[in-house]
């Protein structure tokens, strides 16, 4: 004992302390299963009764935080859904002259600024046009500018002092791929939609000219508008092509520097 250290005293003591647990811990079970029940039961209430004073009945477990996970299964129908009442109020009708009364066909508002674009087939510029919004509001526009190459126009809506108090539509910046989802928004007098897939895309040095889609186009109206499913625009149709024409081509025509535009972007 004279030659432990400190640290090994120590050691002495707490493996004696151990010892003695074990041993005492032995002695009580067996004394506890041999000695009588009413003994056995009054030392349960006494270490109940312990257990109760250290810890305090007033005590409120902790609070339960349940996460609870719930899966939203978007489908396409849900997506189309979406797309058409983001854009059924950006979808506008071009007419001419009041007897009898021309329409010339179907075009998307694309901004607060009152620019429309549309199918070139039939369009003179420095002649006033009648731009019917979905609201019923009836403006007048003339063309600013005749793509030719592309056969897309824009017409520039005189803004009223109430300004136009509709929705407009925003450009895809993405690319088209074949079998891609989209849809169709048409009519003479109100909006009618098809959906279909894109079916093939012509190519001229690389860049998209012509979008075909599976779709049904018998007594289609000029300018109608295709959409994805996400709901910008993608292409207008025009009648000399017997095909809708990528918005981008007119983008570049009239001095964009990109072949896309930038999600959202209005002209």
């Amino acid at each position: 004992m004279e030659d432990l250290n400190k640290q090994q005293l120590i050691l002495l003591v707490l493996l004696v302390t151990f010892v003695t647990s074990i041993a005492t811990g032995i002695i009580t079970v067996s004394l506890l299963d041999k000695a009588p029940v009413e003994v056995t039961q009054t030392i349960n209430k006494v270490v109940e009764r312990t257990v109760e004073t250290v810890v305090p009945s007033d005590i409120q477990p902790k609070e339960k935080i349940v996460t609870v996970k719930e899966t939203v299964v978007v489908t396409e129908e849900d997506r189309v859904i979406d797309a058409v009442s983001k854009n059924k109020d950006s979808i506008v009708r071009i007419t001419q002259g009041t007897n009898p009364v021309v329409f010339n066909g179907v075009g998307v508002l694309l901004g607060e600024s009152g620019r429309v674009l549309t199918d070139v087939s039939g369009l003179i510029q420095d002649i006033e046009y009648t731009v019917t919004l979905s609201s019923g509001k009836v403006l007048t526009a003339k063309v600013t500018d005749l793509l030719a190459e592309s056969g897309l126009a824009y017409l520039q809506i005189n803004i009223p002092e109430e300004g136009i108090g509709s929705t407009f539509a925003t450009i895809s910046g993405e690319s088209l791929k074949l079998g891609q989802s989209v849809i169709k928004i048409e009519g003479r007098e109100r909006n009618v939609i098809a959906t279909g897939l894109v079916s093939d895309l012509i190519l001229d040095d690389g860049v998209i000219t012509g979008i075909s889609t599976n779709m049904n186009l018998t007594d289609i109206a000029n300018g109608s508008v295709l959409f994805n499913l996400s709901g910008d625009v993608v292409g207008i149709y025009v009648f000399s092509r017997q095909m809708f024409v990528p918005v981008q081509a007119s983008q570049n025509a009239t001095g964009s520097t990109s072949n896309t535009a930038s999600v959202g972007e209005a002209f």
